[in-house]
C-alpha cells in the first residue's frame, strides 16, 4: 500500500519545520520551493521565543540555533526625541527561570537553514519547484509544477502571503535590515523607538550585527489585490526620507540603512482568514494568520500551529490506515477553531501594539511615553508568561530538555481575550514580544 504523503508547498519556518515533525513521526512528505536556494537571505530578523523554542527543542535543533542567536536580558525605548522613556530588565532571568528558555534573536535565514539541516531526507526537498495548479479528487490530491507532477493525500500552503487565496489588510509597511551594529550599543540589550506614524525595533545578533526593523504607517489601509509590492527604489525613498530619524543617542536610520547587509521593503499584512482549509488543502503560519512582527509571535505561532497538526494528523492516521476526506476536513476544522481563535486575538493584540509604538492618537502617545514606565515588574511578569508560555508540545516526542517553574502541558493554550466593547482592558508588556489587549480607538 502507497503511504500517507504530505506534500508542502513552501520551504519557510512553518514548511520546515513541519517536515520535520512528519520525518520524525514518520509520515512521508515532500517540500515544494520555489527559490533556488532553501535559505534566501531577506534581511529579516526572527525571535525565538520559549514557546515556539521548547519544540525546536524537541525536533532536536534548538541548541544549534541558539548557539547562533543573541539572548535579550534588557529593553530599553526612547522617545521622539531619542530620550529614554522606558525599561525592563532581567527579561532573560524571568524567561529562563520560569519558562526554561529566554528569548533570542537571529536571522531568519539561519532559523530555515537549521530546519532544513536537521532533516535526515533532504532528497525529500525540491528548490526551483513553482506550483502552477492543484487537483482534487475524493481520495487524493495532484499538484502540477514546473518540475512535474507530485501525488499525495493532503496538500499544506506554506509559503507564506504568496498563496492564492489573500484577504489581508495593511495599515503598515517595514523595512526589515541586518547593519553593522553601532559602536556603544551594549551587550543583550533591545531597543526600540517610538515616533509619530511609525516606530523602530532594533536587536544586536552576533558578529557585531544589528537587527532591525522600520514600521511606517501607509497614507491609507488597502487589502487584498490593493497591497502595494514594493521596489528597490521604494526602499531607497522611503530611507533617505527618514535618515534623521534618531533611535537612540547614536543611532540613526540613515546610518543603519547605509551599513545595511541586507535591508528589503515589505507590506505588512495583518488578520486571520475566517477558513484555513479547502477539502485535502490546508494553510499554516504566514498562508493563514498574519501577525505584525512588532511582537515576534508570527514565527513561533506558525511552529506552534504545525504542531498542533501533527500530532493531529498522527492521531488520525492511528485511527484510519487510509484516511477518508470527511476524516481529514474533520482534523482540518478542529484545528481551524483551537488555532484560529488564538492567532486571531495575537494578530489583533500585534496591530494595537503597533499603532502604540507609533503613537497614532494623544491617547496612545501619552500611554506609551508616560505611563508604560510605571507599570510594576509583577504585572509585567505575569502577562510574559501568558504570552510565551503556550504549553503546546509534541505529544509523540520526548519532552525539550529545559524547563522551568511554570508547568505545562500538551495542546493546552487558550487565547487571551480580546478587545471588549465599551471597556479598556490594556494587557501591556513592554518587550519584544508584547501582547497588548484594549478596546478599539478606531
Amino acid at each position: 500500500m502507497v503511504p500517507f504523503r504530505v506534500i508542502i508547498v513552501g520551504g519557510s519556518v512553518a514548511g520546515l519545520a513541519l517536515a520535520n515533525m512528519l520525518e520524525q513521526y514518520g509520515i512521508d512528505f515532500v517540500v515544494l520551493e520555489k527559490h533556488e536556494s532553501i535559505a534566501p537571505h531577506l534581511g529579516a530578523g526572527f525571535a525565538m521565543l520559549p514557546h515556539g523554542a521548547r519544540i525546536l527543542d524537541q525536533l532536536g535543533c534548538y541548541n544549534a540555533l541558539e548557539k547562533l542567536s543573541t539572548p535579550i536580558d534588557t529593553m530599553v525605548g526612547y522617545d521622539e526625541n531619542a530620550e529614554k522613556c522606558t525599561k525592563i530588565s532581567n527579561i532573560g532571568v524571568i524567561l529562563e527561570q520560569s519558562l526554561g528558555y529566554k528569548m533570542g534573536f537571529l536571522e531568519r535565514q539561519q532559523v530555515v537553514q537549521g530546519l532544513f539541516d536537521n532533516l535526515r531526507d533532504k532528497s525529500k526537498i525540491h528548490n526551483s519547484c513553482c506550483v502552477s495548479r492543484i487537483h482534487l479528487t475524493d481520495d487524493q490530491v495532484m499538484v502540477e509544477t514546473n518540475s512535474g507532477g507530485f501525488e499525495g493525500d493532503l496538500v499544506v500552503g506554506a509559503d507564506g502571503v504568496h498563496s492564492y487565496v489573500r484577504h489581508f489588510e495593511c495599515c503598515y509597511n517595514a523595512m526589515f535590515g541586518t547593519s553593522v551594529a553601532p559602536e556603544g550599543l551594549i551587550e543583550n540589550q533591545a531597543f526600540k523607538g517610538f515616533k509619530s506614524d511609525r516606530s523602530f525595533l532594533c536587536s544586536p545578533g552576533k558578529g557585531r550585527l544589528l537587527y532591525w526593523i522600520a514600521m511606517f504607517k501607509n497614507g491609507e489601509k488597502t487589502s487584498g489585490d490593493g497591497i502595494p509590492r514594493y521596489t528597490r527604489d521604494d526602499c531607497d525613498r522611503l530611507a533617505t526620507n527618514f535618515a534623521d530619524d534618531i533611535i537612540k543617542p547614536g543611532v540613526r536610520l540613515g546610518d543603519m540603512y547605509r551599513n545595511a547587509r541586507k535591508a528589503t521593503l515589505v507590506p505588512l499584512e495583518q488578520g486571520v482568514l475566517s477558513t484555513c482549509f479547502y477539502k485535502r488543502i490546508v494553510l499554516v503560519g504566514d498562508s493563514w494568520h498574519k501577525i505584525n512582527p512588532i511582537t515576534g509571535q508570527g514565527g513561533n505561532t506558525a511552529i506552534a500551529g504545525a504542531a498542533y497538526l501533527t500530532d493531529g494528523l498522527m492521531d488520525l492516521l492511528d485511527r484510519e490506515e487510509t484516511p477518508t476526506q470527511a476524516s481529514i476536513e474533520k482534523l482540518f476544522s478542529d484545528y481551524q477553531q483551537n488555532r484560529g481563535s488564538i492567532s486571531k486575538t495575537l494578530s489583533e493584540n500585534a496591530h494595537i501594539m503597533q499603532r502604540m509604538e507609533a503613537l497614532e492618537t494623544p491617547f496612545l502617545k501619552f500611554f506609551q511615553l508616560n505611563v508604560m514606565r510605571f507599570l510594576p515588574l509583577k504585572f509585567i511578569r505575569k502577562r510574559l508568561l501568558t504570552s510565551f508560555n503556550s504549553g503546546l508540545l509534541l505529544k509523540r516526542l520526548p519532552p525539550p530538555s529545559r524547563s522551568g517553574t511554570v508547568q505545562i502541558g500538551p495542546h493546552t493554550q487558550k487565547a487571551h481575550p480580546g478587545p471588549l466593547s465599551f471597556l479598556v482592558k490594556l494587557w501591556v508588556l513592554f518587550l519584544i514580544p508584547m501582547t497588548v489587549v484594549y478596546y478599539s480607538l478606531a
